[in-house]
């Protein structure tokens, strides 16, 4: 009696729909991070698990010639590798060497303090509090480009095309303190919807004997996960560099 070989397909099937439940979950606030991040490792690993057994049963059809086989050996084999590749796309090969960590700043010796942000996280979500010369030194060494952005505009006018920026990155504002130079926001990635909070912080400099520069720092700050594949940032280089042209360079 032949194997029914479908179940190879069908089983591939399934797991990659309880990854996509799982999305829709977490998105509608039903599942916590904890169940999302379980389903995806459970689902992934079964998928690589099916493919594996997949991949060894391409010999037995090659040589059985049962063509049905190595039609869903194959098939299986995709599905298995589907979510690895989507992954890899979204992240690229560099995220998955950076350090294991989630708060990015330019400033790491006095970096911007959230306010509305504390209000709007989950005591389960991961802490605001900056995590020092350890955390510096591990951003130093993986991401020695993130830097303050100075302005000759004064803190006035990089105030206003600071916000401007947030709002053209479509990210939702949640504190805006012209007077403080602060702006907080909040970004909702596209996929998965996990949100991450940053805060934007303007200081008034001098040029020499006169007044009219401006410093920006940005602090970006995943609300869950321990490593954020160097999401953080990126997101405060893609800002400052939309920042700088919108300043005029």
């Amino acid at each position: 009696m032949k194997p029914n070989v479908r179940w190879f397909t069908y089983i591939q099937i399934f797991l990659l729909l309880a990854m996509v439940v799982g999305i829709i979950g977490y998105r509608s606030s039903v599942l916590p991070f904890s169940a999302l991040g379980l389903t995806f490792a459970v689902s992934l690993g079964g998928l690589l698990l099916v493919a594996a057994i997949s991949l060894g049963a391409l010999p037995v059809a090659w040589f059985k010639r049962h063509g049905r086989l190595a039609k869903h050996a194959v098939v299986a084999m995709v599905l298995g590798g589907l979510p690895l590749v989507t992954m890899m796309l979204m992240v690229g090969a560099a995220g998955f060497s950076v350090p294991r960590i989630h708060d990015i700043s330019t400033d790491t010796v006095t970096p911007p303090e959230f306010v509305a942000a504390q209000q709007e996280r989950l005591a389960t979500e991961n802490t605001l509090v900056y995590g020092g010369e350890a955390l510096a030194a591990q951003q130093q060494k993986a991401y020695p480009h993130i830097q303050p952005y100075q302005s000759a505009s004064d803190a006035q006018q990089t105030f206003s095309q600071a916000l401007a920026t947030v709002n053209q990155l479509g990210w939702r504002v949640i504190r805006e303190d012209a007077a403080a130079g602060v702006i907080e926001a909040v970004e909702e990635t596209k996929v998965f919807g996990f949100k991450d909070d940053v805060i934007i912080r303007i200081t008034p400099l001098a040029f020499g004997n006169q007044e009219g520069g401006s410093r920006v720092d940005v602090r970006s700050v995943s609300r869950v996960g321990v490593s954020d594949l160097g999401a953080n940032a990126k997101r405060i280089q893609r800002y400052l560099d939309r920042l700088d042209a919108n300043l005029g360079g």
